[in-house]
């Protein structure tokens, strides 16, 4: 099952990349909010 481990692996990066760019959008949304 090479091909499904390799699936996962590649799901695994989008949504962990995802999450990422989210986690910094809600940051910079937070930090300029009181400003």
């Amino acid at each position: 099952r090479l091909k499904s481990s390799a699936t996962v692996l590649a799901m695994t990066a989008v949504v962990v990349i995802a999450a990422e760019l989210a986690g910094r959008i809600a940051f910079y949304n937070l930090w300029t909010l009181p400003m």
